[in-house]
């Protein structure tokens, strides 16, 4: 759940994007590119859809898309399953583990601390730092969780994929 681990370079070239533009540092997230994608190919995207286009930075927009991006990871331990989520913003970084009965808090600064080595959720002067963007991760999840009503077959008279059986070699 470290930057490090969740950070993957997006890079958009080919006919329509103005070329030598700068980088977006705003975070977004790889469901994005499924409705960036479509909005390129001028295709409606399903309401369904929970990316965001981002073709707006193609073209200049300066606006942020996303104001934080949402990742999830789950750890398998012996006996138990602990749960991560994690939102960064364009300058800081909150994870919350979930793992038993019990809730553990990470919060990282990137403008003063790039590598993710001081924790500061347990630091009372950034409490109400912690608080707004727990909120916010608590929110992203709760959207992320919930299954769209129109999702379900898209295409008419599609047939579904069943693996083919495995044939084996008959013993001698």
């Amino acid at each position: 759940m470290f930057e490090d681990a969740t950070r993957v370079p997006l890079i958009f070239a080919g006919p329509g994007i103005l070329k030598n533009q700068p980088a977006v540092q705003d975070p977004v997230e790889l469901v994005d590119l499924y409705p960036t994608i479509m909005d390129m190919v001028q295709m409606q995207t399903p309401q369904f859809v929970q990316g965001k286009s981002l073709a707006p930075y193609m073209k200049e927009s300066i606006e942020p898309i996303r104001t934080s991006a949402l990742t999830e990871l789950q750890v398998h331990i012996t006996d138990a399953t602990a749960q991560g989520y994690s939102i960064k913003t364009k300058r800081y970084r909150l994870t919350k583990w979930q793992y038993k009965e019990d809730s553990f808090y990470e919060l990282y600064d990137h403008k003063r601390d790039a590598n993710e080595l001081i924790n500061l959720a347990g630091i009372s002067k950034y409490k109400s730092l912690k608080d707004s963007l727990s909120l916010v991760l608590e929110k992203r999840v709760l959207a992320a969780n919930i299954i769209p009503k129109d999702l379900g077959r898209q295409i008419e008279d599609a047939i579904p994929y069943f693996e083919p059986e495995k044939l084996l070699p008959k013993k001698k």
